[in-house]
């Protein structure tokens, strides 16, 4: 086992070359080959021995181990003396326990907190209709102001930069002239003027009304 298979191929085949053997590598080259094979197929049997054999012992030790340890639970637990399930009456307690009667929980807390509640979710129902009703105050409010605000030529209006694709502030404009539509005011744009650059755009009517200033 202790041979070096490899090393005396590689002699070998230094004394005979293959190609100058007869036998195309059986006399030398290839029995030194199978030889060095055979070597490695009982270095590798031994370590897989080897593997098994320790794995068996640290099942073993593991096995010890538990049975160690559930012998001591055993013997823990009939050390312990018998706990009372709750039946019956324990030595030494009073006759007078088992027989005494279980009081009943007051009631009254339990009326208190459905009060408070009630009056809780009253209180948040008031809230809300308050709210509500001043939300609706206010969004007629709104409408009446946005109907009192009569366009014609010379409003003012702040038209915002993304009208143009662009960032940054409001451009300052006014409207030069109003053209109505069909029924319904269907139609009907208004002309804008910039005073900046002096120039002129046409936007629909309902478009220019959220730039009044």
């Amino acid at each position: 086992m202790a041979t070096d298979f490899l090393s005396l191929r590689i002699e070998a085949n230094q004394w005979l070359h293959p190609d100058d053997d007869p036998g195309h590598g059986w006399r030398l080259d290839h029995p030194i080959g199978k030889l060095f094979l055979f070597q490695r197929h009982l270095f590798e049997q031994r370590r897989l021995s080897a593997q098994v054999n320790q794995a068996k012992a640290a099942a073993v030790a593991e096995g010890a181990r538990v049975a160690e340890a559930t012998g001591a639970a055993k013997v823990d637990g009939a050390a312990e003396p018998p706990r009372g399930r709750g039946r019956g009456i324990v030595a030494g307690e009073d006759e007078d326990k088992k027989a005494r009667p279980k009081r009943k929980a007051p009631t009254r807390a339990t009326v208190t907190v459905k009060a408070t509640a009630k009056a809780k979710v009253v209180a948040t129902t008031t809230t809300k209709l308050i709210a509500k009703t001043t939300a609706t105050v206010g969004m007629r409010v709104s409408s009446s102001q946005a109907k009192a605000a009569v366009m014609q030529v010379g409003t003012p209006l702040a038209v915002p930069a993304q009208v143009f694709g662009q960032h940054g502030k409001a451009y300052e404009a006014r409207v030069a002239a109003l053209t109505k539509g069909g029924k319904g005011g269907m139609g009907s744009r208004v002309t804008v003027y910039f005073p900046s650059d002096h120039t002129s755009f046409w936007f629909p009517i309902a478009e220019v009304r959220l730039w009044l200033a």
